[in-house]
């Protein structure tokens, strides 16, 4: 994940920008962040690896969010355990299920679209 510098808020998600080094466009993925510190948008770029489609990209970072979310569930349960705070644990689970889902649209979209070309 490579944040962009630039991205404002209220950038769409899918907007393409070029990356914070001036290298080629990338895909920007963006999600509202629900903090303390109020409302503000969290975007950053996927990069695909040499020998990967778009499909398969998409298919990783779905199967990346699913191991980050289950993490994030264990350690909220272990900060719970010990009596522990979970306010900013618990904020970033939530992120990371809008970007879940974020890229669950995604794969239905692109799904779609090889089906539609077939």
């Amino acid at each position: 994940m490579r944040p962009l510098a630039h991205a404002s808020a209220g950038t769409p998600p899918g907007r393409r920008l070029p990356d914070a080094s001036g290298g080629a466009e990338r895909h920007l993925t963006c999600a509202q962040s629900r903090d303390a510190a109020g409302p503000r948008d969290i975007c950053y770029t996927n990069s695909m690896r040499d020998g990967e489609t778009e499909l398969d990209m998409i298919k990783r970072h779905v199967q990346d969010g699913v191991r980050h979310i289950a993490k994030q569930r264990a350690l909220i349960d272990r900060l719970r355990r010990h009596g522990l705070p979970t306010d900013q644990a618990e904020a970033l689970l939530v992120n990371f299920e809008l970007i879940q889902r974020q890229h669950q649209d995604h794969l239905s979209r692109i799904e779609a679209r090889d089906d539609m070309s077939l």
